[in-house]
């Protein structure tokens, strides 16, 4: 997926520290951990992306922006 470009690696992760550690706390009582956060961040920074995980359960409640459900493909 990297290869043909489908892939994206953008996260600055020194960068989102305060953004990444913001989602840690929202979600304390689900098991996100920082794998699943930088997965919403990357949404929120990135227009038109999408999240591809098999975690459905705790991706229908994570939210971007704090409103809106994040972009899923659950395969």
């Amino acid at each position: 997926m990297i290869e043909f470009g489908d892939l994206v690696i953008a996260l600055e992760v020194p960068r989102e520290v305060s953004a990444l550690r913001a989602l840690l706390l929202r979600y304390k009582d689900r098991p996100m951990d920082l794998g699943d956060a930088c997965c919403v961040r990357l949404a929120e920074l990135l227009a038109g992306g999408v999240v591809y995980t098999v975690d459905k359960a705790d991706f229908l409640v994570y939210r971007k922006n704090r409103r809106q459900p994040v972009p899923c493909v659950f395969p």
